[in-house]
C-alpha cells in the first residue's frame, strides 16, 4: 500500500520534467528565430531586395529624365527659331522702309527740281514781261506828242466844258478840290491846266504820252 503512491508521484514528477524539458527547447527555437530575424544576412536580403528595386525602378526613372531634357532642348532650339525669324522679318521691314523712304526721297527731289524749273521758268518770264513793258513806256515817254490829235482849250471857251477833266486834274495832280477854290484860285489853275492840255501833257488826253503816276 506504501508503494503505490510513490510510484505515481514518480511518473508525475517525470511528466513535468518532460513539459518543461519540451517548454525550454520551444523557447529555445524561439529565440533563435528571433535572432535569425535580426540577424545581418536579414539585412542583405532587404538592402538587395531595396537595391534590386532600385535598379528595376532606375531605367523608367532615367528615360523620364532623358524626355525631360530632350524636350528642354527641342524647346530652346524652337525658342531660337522664334528668335531668329523675328530679328529677320524686322530686318526685312527696316530694308523695306529704307527703300520706300528713299524712293519718297528721289520722287519729292524731282518734283522739287521739276517745281523748281517751272518757278524759275514764271519768274522769267514774269521779268521778261516787266521788262517789256518798261521799255514801251520808256519808248512812249522820249516819244513827243502828237499834236494833231489836240484840241486846244482855253479858259474863256472850256471853263465850263472842261470841269470835270479840270476837277480830276485838281484832285489827282494838286490834291484840291474844285469846290474848295474861289473864282480867281480856280481860274489860275485852269490856265495851268489848259497848258498842260495844249502841250500833250496831261495823262489820259489825246495824243498825249504822259501817263498818270
Amino acid at each position: 500500500m506504501s508503494k503505490r503512491p510513490r510510484e505515481g508521484s514518480d511518473s508525475e514528477l517525470q511528466d513535468s520534467r518532460k513539459r518543461h524539458k519540451k517548454h525550454d527547447r520551444s523557447r529555445s527555437r524561439s529565440r533563435e528565430r528571433g535572432r535569425r530575424a535580426r540577424s545581418p544576412s536579414s539585412d542583405g536580403s532587404l538592402s538587395s531586395s531595396s537595391s534590386s528595386s532600385s535598379v528595376s525602378r532606375s531605367p523608367s526613372s532615367g528615360s523620364e529624365s532623358d524626355r525631360r531634357h530632350r524636350k528642354h532642348k527641342r524647346d530652346k532650339k524652337d525658342k531660337k527659331e522664334r528668335s531668329r525669324h523675328k530679328r529677320d522679318k524686322k530686318e526685312r521691314s527696316r530694308h523695306k522702309d529704307d527703300d520706300h523712304s528713299r524712293g519718297s526721297s528721289k520722287k519729292k527731289k524731282k518734283h522739287d527740281d521739276h517745281h523748281d524749273r517751272h518757278s524759275s521758268s514764271s519768274k522769267d518770264k514774269k521779268r521778261k514781261e516787266l521788262l517789256e513793258k518798261a521799255r514801251q513806256l520808256l519808248h512812249e515817254a522820249d516819244a513827243p506828242p502828237d499834236k494833231s490829235a489836240i484840241t486846244p482849250i482855253s479858259q474863256s471857251a472850256d471853263y465850263y466844258n472842261r470841269n470835270t477833266e479840270f476837277s480830276l486834274w485838281l484832285k489827282h495832280e494838286r490834291h484840291l478840290y474844285f469846290a474848295d477854290l474861289s473864282r480867281d484860285e480856280a481860274g489860275l489853275y485852269f490856265d495851268e491846266f489848259a497848258k498842260l492840255w495844249n502841250d500833250g501833257r496831261l495823262p489820259g488826253t489825246p495824243g498825249s504820252n504822259a501817263r498818270r503816276e
